[in-house]
């Protein structure tokens, strides 16, 4: 629960989207857990402010095939700069899921240890691999 909570907050950040002075540029990618593709769930690339980078939250539902496309409110894609990772496994009614023992430290844009440089002049596309 805390962690859906974490995660909503993070989410609500984005609520200003890509204004007229910042640029989103596409991200793309697919995320893995213990090889194989994470079938639902969510994604959050924060921007990662001690590395200069700024601007709205970005996020995505990852798809059952595990790809996904990243997009603010009102754009596609993300800011420009270093972005720190949330990733959240999908919720399940049933407390005996596939995901019942996804490492909590995802849901954690500073203990994740995940992160990203979406860059302007390059396809910003990534392989997420999770391994607990």
């Amino acid at each position: 629960m805390r962690a859906a909570a974490t995660l909503l907050g993070l989410c609500l950040c984005g609520i200003s989207g890509c204004g007229s002075e910042a640029t989103c540029y596409p991200v793309s990618g697919y995320v893995t857990y213990r090889g194989q593709p994470l079938a639902g769930g969510l994604i959050v690339f924060s921007p990662d402010f001690e590395k200069g980078a700024s601007g709205p939250t970005s996020r995505a539902i990852i798809k059952t095939d595990g790809s996904f496309d990243l997009a603010t409110d009102d754009r596609i894609g993300a800011v420009r700069g270093w972005h720190r990772i949330t990733i959240a496994a999908p919720m399940q009614d049933s407390p005996v899921t596939l995901y019942r023992d996804f490492p909590e430290k995802f849901h954690s844009p500073v203990r994740s240890g995940l992160g990203w440089e979406v860059q302007t002049e390059s396809e910003n596309h990534l392989l997420i691999e999770l391994n607990p």
